[in-house]
C-alpha cells in the first residue's frame, strides 16, 4: 500500500562512513542464514502479528525485500531496519515449536541458536544507530517494543518494563506523542497510521504492565487523544471481505481504549484508598457496564457475539477472546482489594467490628472478584486451545491471566467466610435470561453460585496447566510451583 522508498525514516540520513559500514557488515555476517530469517519473518507475518498488530505487513514486507536488494548499507535506516527483522525473528522463535511445526529448530540451527545470533547482532547494532542518529525513528520504537516482547515470552517481565520505557522515550524524542501531524511532513497516510497504531500499542502496554507490576506509567491517562487514534481501515487483500469487516487493529484499539477508561475512571474517583471501598468498586463496575459495554463492536460482544467473519478471518476468534480477558482481568483489579478484608461475623478490623451492611457489600465485592477470576481462567483456556490446541505455548497471555486468576481464587478460598451470604443477589435459572445479562452485567448471573468448590476446582486446573506448560516456558514453571504451595496451602 505504502511506496517502497516513501517512509521518512528510508531516506533523508547522511551516508555511512566506509569504516561505520565495514563493521556494520562485520555484525551482519554473524546473523542467521537468510532461509532462516526468511522463514521466521514469514511465521511472524502469519503467526503472531495478529496479537499486537505492532507492523503492518504491506509496508514491512516491502521494506524487507527492499533491504535485502541493497548493494551497500548506506544509512542510518537500512541499520535500523536490520535490527527490526532481527527483533522480529527473535520474537518468532518463542512461539516455536507449535502444534504445526514441531521441530525445536529451524533450517538445522536450534531456536536458541537463533534467538542468541539475532539478538547479539541487534545489541551490537544499536549502539552504532544511536551514535549516527540519537533521536531515534519509529522503527526504533518498533524494534525496542520487539525486544520486550520477546523478554516478556522469556518471562523477565521487568525487563520488558525496561524495554517500554525506552521505546517510550523514543517515541517522544521523534513527536509521535503530540500527534502524527508534528514533525510529519514528507510521511504518507500509511505511515502517520503506523505511527498512531504504534503509539495506541504504548499505550496499551503501558497501562496493563504498570497495573501488573503496582508502578506508576510512563504515559499519562489523556496521552491517547483522538489525534493518536488509530482511524484508518487497513484490510488484508484478496480475501474477499465487505465493507463491515472488522479491521484486524480493532480488538488492540478497544483494548487501549478499555485501559483508558479504567485509568480515567479510577482518576476521577481519586486515589485509590488504603481499604477497600466497597461502594466505589461497585460504582465503577455499574458505569463500565453502562458506558463502555455498549460500546463494544456486535463482533466483539460478550453475549452471543457476531460470527459471520470467524472463518474468513481466522484470527478474529483469538482476538475477541483476548479483548473478553482484558475486559475480565479489569474487573478482578476492580474488586481485588477485597481479599484483603476477611469477611464473617468473627472477624474485625482495625479491633472494631465490622458492620452488617459492610459485611454483605464486602462478601458482594469477593463474589464478584470470584465470578470475574473464573471468567478470566475460562477464557485463558479457550484461547490456549484455539491457538495450540491445548498444545505447549509459552505466550505470555495465556500464562499470566492462567496464574493470576488462580492465585486470586485461591486468596479468596484461604478466607473461612468466602462465598458469603448471596441472598440479596439472587440467580438467574433461564438459560437465556443469563446471556442477556452477560451483555449489560457480565458478573451479575453468577452472583448468587458461585462457589467455594468450584473455585478449588478451577484454580486446580489452572495448575495443571501451568506445569504442562512449565515444559517450555520459565514464566509457567515458576507460576506451577508458587501455585502449587498455595493449593496445598488453601486445602490444608
Amino acid at each position: 500500500l505504502a511506496p517502497e522508498d516513501a517512509s521518512p525514516d528510508a531516506k533523508g540520513k547522511t551516508t555511512l562512513p566506509i569504516e561505520i559500514e565495514a563493521e556494520v557488515r562485520k555484525r551482519l555476517d554473524r546473523m542467521p542464514s537468510r532461509p532462516i530469517i526468511d522463514f521466521l519473518v514469514q511465521y511472524f507475518m502469519t503467526k503472531v502479528n495478529w496479537i499486537d498488530q505492532l507492523l503492518h505487513p504491506p509496508w514491512f514486507l516491502a521494506q524487507y525485500r527492499r533491504w535485502w536488494s541493497l548493494g551497500r548499507i548506506s544509512s542510518v535506516a537500512d541499520i535500523e531496519f536490520a535490527i527490526l527483522f532481527l527483533r522480529v525473528c527473535c520474537y518468532a522463535s518463542h512461539f516455536l515449536p507449535s502444534p504445526a511445526y514441531t521441530a525445536d529448530s529451524v533450517k538445522g540451527m536450534p531456536l536458541a541458536d537463533i534467538r542468541r545470533l539475532c539478538d547479539d547482532t541487534s545489541d551490537a547494532l544499536m549502539p552504532i544507530c544511536r551514535q549516527l542518529d540519537l533521536q531515534g525513528s519509529l522503527v526504533r520504537v518498533q524494534s525496542i517494543a520487539l525486544a520486550g516482547l520477546a523478554c516478556l515470552s522469556a518471562g523477565r517481565m521487568h525487563l520488558f518494563w525496561e524495554h517500554l520505557s525506552c521505546a517510550t522515550r523514543v517515541a517522544q524524542q521523534i513527536g509521535l506523542h503530540p500527534g502524527p501531524g508534528v514533525g510529519a511532513g514528507g510521511m504518507n497516510e500509511i505511515e502517520k497510521e503506523m505511527r498512531r497504531r504504534t503509539f495506541c500499542n504504548l499505550y496499551l502496554w503501558d497501562s496493563c504492565l504498570s497495573k501488573r507490576l503496582d508502578r506508576i506509567p510512563f504515559l499519562p491517562d489523556d496521552a491517547l487523544t483522538p489525534d493518536m487514534t488509530p482511524r484508518m481501515r487497513l484490510l488484508p487483500p484478496g480475501i474477499g471481505l465487505g465493507d463491515d469487516a472488522p479491521d484486524p487493529f480493532m480488538h488492540r484499539l478497544l483494548r487501549a481504549q478499555l485501559a483508558r477508561f479504567w485509568r480515567q475512571s479510577c482518576r476521577a474517583r481519586g486515589s485509590e484508598p488504603k481499604g477497600y471501598d466497597a461502594v466505589a468498586a461497585e460504582q465503577l463496575y455499574e458505569a463500565f457496564c453502562r458506558s463502555f459495554l455498549p460500546t463494544l463492536p456486535p463482533v466483539f460482544a460478550l453475549a452471543r457475539p457476531d460470527r459471520r467473519w470467524d472463518k474468513k478471518v481466522p484470527t478474529l476468534p483469538m482476538q475477541r477472546v483476548m479483548l473478553h480477558m482484558a475486559i475480565f482481568e479489569f474487573l478482578c483489579w476492580n474488586f481485588r482489594p477485597a481479599v484483603l478484608h476477611p469477611t464473617g461475623p468473627h472477624h474485625h478490623h482495625h479491633h472494631h467490628p465490622v458492620r452488617g451492611y459492610k459485611q454483605i457489600l464486602l462478601a458482594h465485592g469477593k463474589r464478584a472478584l470470584a465470578v470475574a477470576a473464573l471468567r478470566l481462567l475460562e477464557n485463558a483456556g479457550i484461547l490456549h486451545g484455539l491457538m495450540t490446541g491445548g498444545g505447549r505455548t509459552r505466550f505470555c497471555g495465556v500464562v499470566l491471566p492462567t496464574f493470576e486468576g488462580a492465585v486470586t481464587l485461591l486468596c479468596l478460598c484461604a478466607d473461612p467466610g468466602f462465598p458469603g451470604d448471596a441472598s440479596g443477589d439472587g440467580r438467574t435459572s433461564q438459560p437465556h435470561a443469563a446471556i442477556q445479562r452477560m451483555a449489560t452485567d457480565p458478573l451479575g448471573a453468577r452472583l448468587g453460585s458461585v462457589s467455594r468448590d468450584e473455585c478449588l476446582q478451577a484454580a486446580r486446573g489452572a495448575l495443571a496447566t501451568l506445569c504442562a506448560l512449565a515444559e517450555v516456558s520459565d514464566m509457567a514453571d515458576v507460576g506451577a510451583r508458587t501455585l502449587a504451595r498455595l493449593v496445598d496451602r488453601v486445602q490444608g
